[in-house]
Parts: C-alpha cells; sequence; structure tokens
C-alpha cells in the first residue's frame, strides 16, 4: 500500500469530497487502493507513492504547510495547478499523468462493484439510482452443464489410450474435439482451467481479462502462477502482459458468451431519446 497515506487520503478527499454522501476515503476508496495496487502493479503504485511525496514538496513551497494543514480551497487550487502541470518544484515524474491517474483511480474504487473493495454497500450505486439487475427465477437452471459435468474425468479416470488428444478446451479445440467425436473418434480434451459453472461467471462484467483493471474471476489464481515478462516483472494471470484470455473449459467464448451485456429497450432508441446529430 501507499506510505504517503495521509497525503493520498487528503488528495482523494478533495477529488471527491463529502456532501450528504460520504467522501472518497469513507466510501471504501483506500481499501479499493489497497487491492488493486497490489502484485503486478508496482510500477503505478510507486508512480502514486513518488507522486504523494512530490506534492507535499510543492505544498510546502506553495503554502509553506504539508497537505493535511492546507484549507479545501487551498489543496483544490494545489491539485488544479499539478492537473495543469503548472508546478513549482523539480518533478521527476509527470505531475499531469500523476493527477489523473488518481483521479481516474479515486472514481473507479469509489463508484466499482463493491466486490472490487470500494463502493461500501454499492452506496454510490444507490446516489445515482442505479440497481443491479436481478437474474429471473430459474435462469441458473442450465440442464445442459450437468451433462457436460459427467464427462470431465480426473487423471486416475483416463483410459489407456485415445485416437486422438485435444489440448485446450477453448472455442477452437471444443470444436475441433466435437467433429472427432462425431466422426467416431475415442477424444481426450486436456484443459488446464477448472470446469467453472455459467453462474460463475455471469455476475460481474468488470472483473475479466478482456477489462483486466478488476482482476478476474476465471483462473488461473494469482498465488503460485506468475508469468514473468521481458523487463523481469512478474505480472499477475489477469495482466495484459500475461496474454490470457480465459483458462476454463469453454475458454473466452464460453465466458464472453455467458456474461452477455444484453440490450435494453433504450439501445434500439438512441434517435428518439438523445436525438440525430447532424
Amino acid at each position: 500500500m501507499i506510505q504517503a497515506i495521509s497525503t493520498l487520503t487528503c488528495l482523494i478527499n478533495r477529488i471527491i469530497p463529502e456532501d450528504e454522501f460520504p467522501n472518497a476515503e469513507n466510501n471504501g476508496v483506500l481499501v479499493y487502493l489497497a487491492r488493486f495496487l497490489g502484485p503486478g502493479k508496482e510500477s503505478l503504485r510507486q508512480m502514486i507513492e513518488l507522486g504523494c511525496q512530490l506534492t507535499e514538496q510543492e505544498s510546502s513551497v506553495m503554502f509553506g504547510q504539508t497537505v493535511a494543514e492546507l484549507t479545501d480551497q487551498q489543496l483544490d487550487g494545489l491539485i488544479t495547478q499539478i492537473q495543469l502541470g503548472q508546478v513549482r518544484t523539480s518533478w521527476t515524474i509527470d505531475p499531469q499523468q500523476f493527477i489523473e491517474q488518481l483521479i481516474a483511480l479515486t472514481a473507479d474504487g469509489y463508484y466499482s462493484d463493491p466486490e472490487n473493495g470500494g463502493n461500501r454497500d454499492g452506496l454510490s450505486w444507490r446516489m445515482m439510482g442505479f440497481e443491479r439487475g436481478q437474474l429471473a427465477p430459474g435462469s441458473h437452471n442450465f440442464a445442459n452443464e450437468n451433462i457436460l459435468q459427467q464427462h470431465i474425468v480426473t487423471w486416475r479416470m483416463v483410459a489407456d489410450e485415445y485416437e486422438t488428444i485435444v489440448v485446450g478446451a477453448g472455442a477452437g479445440g471444443g470444436i475441433a474435439a466435437g467433429v472427432l467425436a462425431e466422426a467416431g473418434q475415442t477424444v481426450l480434451v486436456i484443459e488446464r482451467g477448472h470446469w467453472l459453472p455459467t453462474a460463475a461467471l455471469s455476475r460481474d462484467h468488470l472483473r475479466n481479462h478482456r477489462l483486466s483493471r478488476h482482476g478476474h474471476n476465471t483462473g488461473p489464481d494469482l498465488e503460485g502462477n506468475p508469468r514473468e515478462v521481458l523487463d523481469g516483472q512478474l505480472v499477475p494471470p489477469h495482466h495484459g502482459a500475461y496474454q490470457n484470455n480465459a483458462m476454463t473449459v469453454g475458454g473466452g467464448t464460453r465466458v464472453y458468451g455467458a456474461q452477455a451485456w444484453r440490450f435494453h429497450p433504450k439501445d434500439f432508441q438512441m434517435a428518439s431519446v438523445y436525438g440525430v446529430p447532424e
């Protein structure tokens, strides 16, 4: 976690201050940052930490006070100067990039799914009038899943020989295995990932490998599955440099099909709702 916690807290609480709703700190943003700036985010964490230190340096020159001692108006002015890149001290990082990144992270923590650490009890969603959609009765009764599970075997259950072995149970491997099996071949499909029921894949659209800011829900697990990239940095499975998509039976095709960003009535009424641009 960021060492300059006092400075960080002051900054995020001016980015999202308290009104009739809690400020950033009291809506879990610090918890979100602690999780988000974990393994695989070392360079970003160091940039935020250094930015907080340089902000203290800037505050000392501008006001002769620490960030925690500034009035709200003074702190707003300090943030604005940093955002404009009009700093008075020597910065070893881009001041504008630092503050813009911190603003984005603060908003993410405040408004994203509570499972990510912030947005306690979905408070910011209620503030906006957003309600998470409820699954229709019986929507988890996926009859074909039990049929598929009957064909999943452990290593001890593997036969002595197969005519074809397919490595990887994504869309490509799965279709190839199906075609071969229908042609009469005895086929073994090997998949490193877990079998995940559809209900486990369809709830959180933000936690996936194509939008990996918030981690993932498909595997492999973070513990024991790092990957080292060319610069020597260890990256977690949900990091873009890991080059993972969705390590589970069915692969990314099944995962993103299960999530299925569904259309709403307004999606088909864009012209009447928003007008037609000239």
